[in-house]
């Protein structure tokens, strides 16, 4: 996603650039970052850099502990003027919550037709908290920009529905429907999300392998490399869309994420599609 790394428009961020605030959670974590502030401090900050990946956390983030139990004398400490947290994943103590400035920003909210759609709301939330409204409008026209640009490169090869999907094991795979984050960015580009299967609160699906034969779809995207074992898998190697050859994988994405996370999967897929039409 353009713009959204540790370094903005040229310019290198550090710790407690901006308002002085701690994130509870990744996708805040990212959101703010894409907003240009850096927190204070986020929870498992080796965990953000392994798996969230984008935007860059800044080496100086410092690392307050679990989501379900971070350190209060540690927040304390650093006296945030903001501590933003998602509520999905629970309440927070009464001995936080009682000391410090808190405010939920929810993104997995049941009953929204996906979750793209609550990654946007929290941009709009969270820029406003954070003085950053007219940026958060820039990120969220840029992320229109990249799923525009994903639409229009399925589109031109002839793709109008995809199936997003991930290996848990040699056997089952996730299907992200059309409430996932992923799935809500297809359909905000105007593909459709060929995965219909009935979804759990993040708009996920686990199956087995074989579920896969059923689904209709011009073109299936892992998200992550595919593992070693998909290629001895003879039931993998079996689906029409392996044989066919109508499957791109792209770089491992954060599923729960926020905006940064959406457009960085509508910025692989379209790299993906065009280099696979580019090969002779």
């Amino acid at each position: 996603m353009a713009g959204t790394g540790a370094s903005l428009c040229g310019l290198p961020l550090a710790a407690g650039a901006g308002p002085r605030i701690v994130t509870l959670e990744a996708a805040l974590t990212q959101t703010a970052l894409m907003l240009s502030v850096v927190p204070l401090a986020t929870t498992g900050t080796d965990f953000y850099r392994s798996f969230v990946i984008a935007p860059t956390l800044p080496p100086e983030v410092r690392d307050v502990g679990t989501r379900a139990e971070p350190n209060v004398e540690f927040l304390m400490e650093l006296a945030p003027e903001i501590v933003f947290y998602s509520p999905e994943y629970g309440p927070l103590s009464a001995s936080l919550s009682a000391r410090l400035n808190t405010q939920a920003v929810p993104i997995y909210v049941p009953g929204r037709p996906d979750h793209f759609q609550g990654a946007l709301a929290a941009t709009g939330t969270m820029g406003e908290r954070l003085g950053r409204t007219e940026l958060a409008r820039r990120r969220i026209a840029e992320a229109d920009g990249d799923l525009r640009a994903m639409g229009d490169a399925l589109r031109s090869a002839g793709i109008r529905s995809v199936c997003p999907v991930s290996f848990l094991s040699s056997r089952h795979v996730r299907l992200y429907t059309r409430a996932s984050l992923f799935g809500g960015a297809l359909v905000a580009a105007g593909i459709e999300n060929a995965a219909q299967q009935s979804a759990n609160r993040w708009g996920f699906a686990d199956v087995g392998m074989a579920a896969l034969a059923g689904i209709q779809a011009d073109l299936f995207v892992h998200i992550g490399p595919l593992p070693p074992r998909a290629e001895t898998s003879p039931v993998w190697n079996a689906l029409p869309f392996v044989r066919e050859h109508r499957l791109v994988a792209v770089p491992t994405i954060w599923m729960f994420g926020g905006l940064p996370s959406a457009t960085r999967f509508a910025t692989a897929l379209t790299a993906a599609v065009k280099a696979t039409n580019a090969r002779p």
